[in-house]
């Protein structure tokens, strides 16, 4: 009786795994995902990364949010966001990070009019 009921149970739990895992197979990834950044030159890694994750799950839908650090870190703790792209310290007790290869670089952008626009660069390039 009881090497019945056991055989009868691993049975429908064996099943149920197989039918699970087929279904995880035939499922792709789908919904949306957010995203929260600031101005940052790291935006197009992440831009080259969230097209090849859309072409192998086509339905999943980017959704890119742009404010200061203090509003997407809120935006996190309440599950706002999915992740978010940072240039400045963090709580790293509360946070986990992955960095990033590339750096940003900061600009001054005038109409060619402008008396910045005659102004050669005198900055040094950071190392």
């Amino acid at each position: 009786m009881l090497c019945d009921l056991l055989q009868e149970n691993a049975n429908q739990i064996f099943s149920l795994s197989t039918k699970t895992l087929e279904e995880m197979k035939s499922d792709p990834l789908t919904g949306p995902l957010y995203i929260g950044t600031g101005q940052t030159d790291n935006l197009n890694e992440i831009v080259k990364m969230m097209k090849l994750f859309q072409e192998r799950y086509p339905h999943v839908q980017f959704h890119l949010l742009s404010d200061d650090k203090e509003t997407l870190l809120k935006q996190l703790e309440i599950n706002l966001l999915d992740f978010g792209l940072f240039i400045h310290d963090y709580d790293r007790n509360l946070y986990e990070r992955i960095p990033l290869k590339s750096i940003n670089s900061l600009g001054i952008l005038a109409f060619k009019e402008h008396p910045f626009a005659s102004k050669k660069n005198h900055c040094r390039k950071r190392s």
